[in-house]
């Protein structure tokens, strides 16, 4: 009995099977598997994701390319930035270099000068001559124009002085023309002398060595120089000292000068001295 009965079961169990068609896994065909995904769900749980190449150039390209924009960018910028700034640094500049030039005269920094002064010396005239002799004092007027270039100088002066030496007049006149050259705080040169004595018939034009010295303390300035000349009928000698104090100001500079100063003139039998203190104004533009 318990054999028949178990024969039953296994007919019925292999007819059932036979019937829902069921393989085992281990007889399923690879061709099979993988047209059920059993072997892909496997093989990508194994399997690195795939890195498409071609793809990161592009991505790395594009990517340059937009920083080099960018870079680019930033630079016209700054360039522009920094245009900005000189434009509105050139006006002060310009306003700088005006204020410089406006007021650098001072500092006799143009290429040509112009030099004014006025003298007035009070001296003590001393007259000798074959015929006449003696003493008086006179009061003598002297103006002076410069014209000066860097080193070179164009000197023009006139000395004009009056007196009275027993009952007669003796008038002086005498102009000077000349050249000075400038070497550190000397000026060397000469002058075309033109002179007019009373009761004198000599030459009246000879020439005469010139020589000019200046220091500079500061504002304070001391002159000294002397001068020689002769033509044969007439000898000139000339020298003075003078201590002065400049003032600066905005388109000159005005010296004002006290000194001592001898003239000695030699015509004929005549000689002629003058001797004392003067006061002068000097403005150079």
């Amino acid at each position: 009995m318990k054999k028949f009965i178990l024969s039953v079961c296994l007919s019925s169990s292999f007819i059932y099977a036979q019937s829902v068609d069921y393989v085992p896994f281990s007889k399923i065909s690879e061709s099979k598997k993988k047209e059920y995904n059993f072997v892909k769900v496997k093989e990508e749980k194994n399997q690195k994701p795939k890195i498409d190449k071609q793809e990161v150039i592009k991505n790395s390209k594009k990517q340059k390319a937009v920083k080099k924009k960018t870079q680019k960018k930033q630079i016209k910028q700054k360039i522009e930035k920094t245009k900005v700034k000189k434009v509105t640094v050139k006006p002060s500049v310009i306003v700088e270099n005006k204020t410089k030039t406006k007021y650098e005269p001072t500092s006799y920094s143009r290429a040509i000068l112009l030099s004014a002064s006025a003298e007035v010396a009070v001296f003590d005239t001393d007259y000798s001559s074959n015929t006449l002799n003696g003493s008086d004092t006179s009061i003598s007027f002297t103006p002076t124009l410069e014209l000066i270039d860097n080193k070179h100088k164009l000197k023009l002066q006139y000395f004009t002085a009056s007196s009275e030496i027993s009952g007669n007049d003796i008038d002086t006149r005498w102009l000077k023309i000349g050249y000075r050259y400038n070497y550190e705080n000397a000026n060397i040169g000469f002058d075309i002398n033109k002179l007019t004595l009373s009761n004198s018939n000599a030459k009246d034009f000879l020439p005469s060595l010139e020589l000019d010295l200046e220091n500079r303390f500061n504002s304070f300035i001391v002159n000294y120089g002397a001068s020689l000349g002769t033509n044969g009928d007439i000898d000139i000698y000339e020298y003075f000292l003078s201590l002065g104090y400049e003032n600066k100001f905005e388109s000159n500079n005005t010296s004002f000068n006290l000194g001592y100063k001898n003239k000695t003139i030699k015509a004929d039998d005549i000689q002629l001295d003058y001797t004392g203190a003067f006061v002068s104004v000097k403005t150079t533009f």
